[in-house]
């Protein structure tokens, strides 16, 4: 919301407020969708959290190390590519990155209509992804 206003105070245009406000709406969107799954997969399995814990910690432990300064460049540059993939997640590390660069490339409008875009195109694959689990838990239900 301050980016907005801050872009909104140096060109005096509604857009990076409105921009903003879209952002913001979806990105809190995000976070309600993800709480309904939640409330899904635990109405339908009331162990689910504590088989995602053990099932992250089983992954964490079998993660094995495949770059560092023994791995050589060739490793690395293959682990930093697979790493890059998050970025597009556009969690609060990437917003604070955003905000960095355009605050040294003095583009605050450009971050803005970046983070809109990125979350509105989170919204609409997290909506779908949810509306799918949503018909496979209604459909067992319905099985019952």
């Amino acid at each position: 919301g301050s980016v907005g206003y801050a872009a909104y105070a140096q060109s005096q245009s509604v857009l990076p407020l409105l921009l903003a406000l879209i952002g913001i709406s979806l990105y809190s969107l995000r976070g309600y969708a993800k709480y309904v799954t939640i409330y899904l997969e635990m109405s339908r399995d009331s162990k689910f959290l504590e088989k995602l814990d053990q099932s992250a910690l089983k992954s964490a432990r079998e993660k094995e190390l495949v770059a560092g300064l023994g791995f050589g460049i060739i490793a690395n540059l293959r682990w930093l590519f697979s790493e890059q993939r998050k970025f597009l997640a556009f969690n609060e590390g990437v917003f604070i990155f955003m905000l960095s660069l355009s605050l040294l490339i003095n583009s605050l409008t450009l971050m803005l209509w970046v983070f809109a875009g990125s979350q509105l195109v989170h919204f609409l694959v997290r909506t779908w992804q949810r509306k799918c689990q949503f018909e496979k838990h209604h459909s067992i239900i319905t099985k019952k």
